[in-house]
């Protein structure tokens, strides 16, 4: 996978047998700093779909209109022939709730759609709908990843996107988090991370390592293969992030770093921690 500090990584290849197959995407989780970068990685998702003839369903507020969201795809997308052949189509958010979300992706299915993608802007989506109600859209979404041919990506502003929200989204996306210069991906013994760790993603990073620390049992692996840049305060977090989960006996593995990665690593002697290894082979 090609690196550009301007773009937000894509989907990584599963290798876990339970996890999303490689071929769909799996549950995204896009915190966009512009309106110009959620379009642009929006066009690039639905193109992928509209290639391998999956349906598309676009969520958000009911202000978003059939026409705006042509405009937003014209470059490159045959618009007109994905709204004809029902290949494309722009929905309210109420459409994705338990069960009117599970019946819209099996009548897709039925309609000799292979696979279905479902875009929800949700911050244009939540001017009209309680904050409250939201989860129970994520659960669905996240049940129908899980359980049928569906991939989702659900776009977050990320200067709204903070605190205790960020969290609480990130542990709903941990496999599928998109900033730039930043992305997680699944692993069967833990999490991918990829891209810059440094003070541009110290927040993201930090909420994706308290999730990962949150669902691993004894043993956590941070596969950092693709990790292009670690700063000292980024070694730091992940040294006190983990601190708890290390106390009470929890093992923390980090996997394949880049040779000036690893020398950071030890340089800050993470090595030396008690229950941090680093696995270079």
């Amino acid at each position: 996978m090609l690196r550009r500090r301007d773009r937000v990584y894509s989907g990584e290849v599963a290798r876990d047998p339970d996890a999303v197959p490689a071929s769909r995407d799996g549950h995204l989780l896009l915190l966009y700093a512009t309106e110009q970068e959620r379009r642009a990685e929006l066009v690039a998702w639905v193109r992928r779909g509209l290639e391998r003839g999956e349906k598309i369903l676009s969520a958000g507020a009911p202000a978003v209109s059939t026409a705006w969201l042509v405009t937003v795809l014209a470059d490159g997308i045959d618009t007109d022939t994905a709204l004809r052949d029902r290949q494309l189509e722009v929905l309210p958010l109420t459409a994705l709730c338990p069960p009117e979300g599970q019946h819209l992706v099996e009548r897709s299915l039925a309609e000799g759609f292979p696979a279905v993608r479902i875009s929800v802007e949700v911050n244009a989506a939540l001017l009209t709908r309680s904050p409250l109600t939201y989860p129970a859209v994520e659960r669905n979404l996240a049940e129908l990843v899980r359980t049928r041919p569906v991939s989702a990506m659900c776009q977050y502003s990320r200067a709204s996107t903070i605190g205790d929200s960020l969290q609480v989204i990130v542990e709903g996306h941990l496999t599928g988090v998109r900033q730039t210069g930043f992305g997680t991906g699944p692993d069967p013994q833990g999490l991918v991370l990829r891209g810059d760790l440094d003070v541009a993603n110290h927040d993201v990073i930090a909420a994706v390592v308290c999730a990962a620390v949150a669902r691993a049992p004894q043993k956590l692996r941070l596969d950092l293969a693709h990790v292009t840049f670690i700063d000292v305060d980024s070694c730091r977090r992940l040294e006190a992030l983990t601190r708890e989960f290390r106390a009470a006996g929890g093992q923390l593995a980090l996997a394949a770093p880049r040779p000036h990665v690893e020398r950071m690593l030890r340089l800050v002697e993470l090595d030396e921690q008690s229950g941090i290894r680093l696995v270079t082979t």
